[in-house]
């Protein structure tokens, strides 16, 4: 039998010795396996492409441990279980809000207040320049339309001026159009041009635009481009008196 190794051996002798060298710090924390390391990034490629994890969409009445099963969270008869009976703002028979609140703000003349296309001189002079209308015709808005300052007219052409006062025109310009502002007409009566007002409807409009095909589809022209509304009827040189509406 061994002899016992006395206490004294298991004292820190060593204890702030410096000869001794220094005890490894232990990691408390388990080191991972080289296989299950992070894997290293990879560039993007059409190999490795996956797609993304999609959700599974709901099982209706498949049990009722989904809480969908049975009545598939429609409940019991009546309205709701039928399928497109739901009919938006309604309250079951009872008037409906929007309905119960007053109207304001509503304008009955609706009809005659209509977008003009907007053209600045600026762009009608930059057309000019360019030999895509010819200065010294009367531009109509049927000009406009087939040169492509225009590609589209609705209800009609406002002359504006857009801040342009400095511009200074090349030629005497002779423009036809649905309304103008009071700049840009006298913009065009400094040079020695005019600009005159015409009314159009919808109808008349299209014909002026593009009357051979108004020609090909109703087999004549309108003989008149259309009466105005009774407040814009002195601006475009009709009397009320005189229109029966």
């Amino acid at each position: 039998m061994a002899d016992a190794v006395p206490a004294a051996e298991f004292t820190d002798a060593g204890a702030g010795d410096a000869s001794l060298p220094d005890a490894p710090v232990q990691s408390y924390h388990r080191r991972l396996p080289d296989w299950a390391e992070a894997p290293k990034p990879q560039l993007i490629s059409l190999n490795n492409l996956r797609s993304l994890p999609k959700k599974s969409a709901l099982r209706y009445g498949r049990g009722r441990a989904s809480g969908l099963g049975k009545t598939c969270g429609r409940g019991i008869k009546g309205q709701g279980q039928r399928k497109g009976l739901r009919k938006r703002g309604f309250e079951g028979g009872s008037t409906p809000f929007w309905r119960r609140m007053p109207k304001i703000g509503t304008n009955t003349h609706s009809r005659y207040y209509k977008l003009l296309t907007p053209l600045s001189v600026e762009r009608l002079e930059q057309f000019i320049k360019l030999g895509r209308i010819d200065g010294g015709q009367l531009i109509t808005m049927k000009t406009l339309y087939d040169s492509g300052c225009l590609p589209k007219i609705t209800h009609g052409v406002k002359l504006l001026s857009c801040g342009t006062q400095s511009l200074s025109l090349t030629r005497p310009l002779h423009v036809q159009v649905t309304d103008a502002s009071e700049q840009a007409r006298r913009l065009l009566e400094s040079s020695g041009g005019s600009c005159h007002l015409v009314w159009f409807n919808r109808v008349t409009l299209r014909a002026h635009l593009n009357p051979l095909k108004f020609l090909r589809k109703y087999g004549r022209l309108p003989k008149h481009t259309g009466v105005p509304p009774p407040k814009k009827a002195a601006k475009y040189g009709f009397h009320v008196e005189h229109v029966d509406y």
